[in-house]
């Protein structure tokens, strides 16, 4: 779990994708993070004036450290944290995102799984940024898993993605991920 107050700035490689998208100026975007942990990607957000957010987390032992480092969090109603497995969450969940987001999420999920969050996309969002690690070829990563960052666009440009940019990280992360951005060309009502 990422307590840690002092990585609060790993947030703005959020922003940075936002202005890769020319959204950082749009405080009121509906926003959607897979995979938020204890919060301090929601609480970077939050501090940046961003009001409409949501996480998912599987991990409730993460959401209950989210409600002592960042309680603002559940002080508010356009906050929105929810405690399930994407798989789950997602078929059910009908909201309508302007963009949603991942850091260091999607080289854990399972392929089937990856399918469920891309379907998601396809219907529900208007754009996404993933933070993920920059593996030029697949590699296994932990448990035997292979992850492959061109994945993303196979699967996002097949359901009718177009990707925007592809950055280097900034911060700690600067060295090993990438900022990778994509706009929905569907039409989401």
């Amino acid at each position: 779990m990422y307590a840690n107050k002092k990585n609060d700035q790993q947030g703005k490689n959020i922003l940075y994708g936002l202005d890769k998208l020319t959204l950082q100026n749009n405080k009121n975007l509906n926003i959607l993070e897979l995979g938020c942990n204890v919060g301090r990607n929601l609480n970077f957000l939050l501090n940046n004036n961003f009001k409409n957010l949501s996480g998912i987390e599987i991990n409730m032992n993460a959401i209950e450290l989210c409600k002592k480092v960042y309680p603002t969090l559940f002080n508010l109603d356009t906050v929105n944290i929810y405690n399930d497995r994407l798989y789950n969450f997602l078929p059910k969940h009908k909201t309508i995102y302007d963009v949603v987001f991942t850091m260091a999420v999607m080289m854990h999920i399972d392929d089937d799984e990856r399918e469920i969050i891309y379907d998601y996309l396809e219907k529900y969002v208007k754009y996404v940024i993933f933070i993920e690690p920059r593996n030029e070829l697949k590699k296994k990563i932990w448990n035997g898993r292979l992850f492959n960052i061109f994945d993303y666009n196979i699967h996002m440009k097949k359901r009718g993605f177009t990707q925007i940019s592809r950055n280097q990280a900034l911060g700690i992360l600067k060295e090993n991920y990438d900022i990778i951005t994509f706009k929905n060309t569907n039409t989401i009502s």
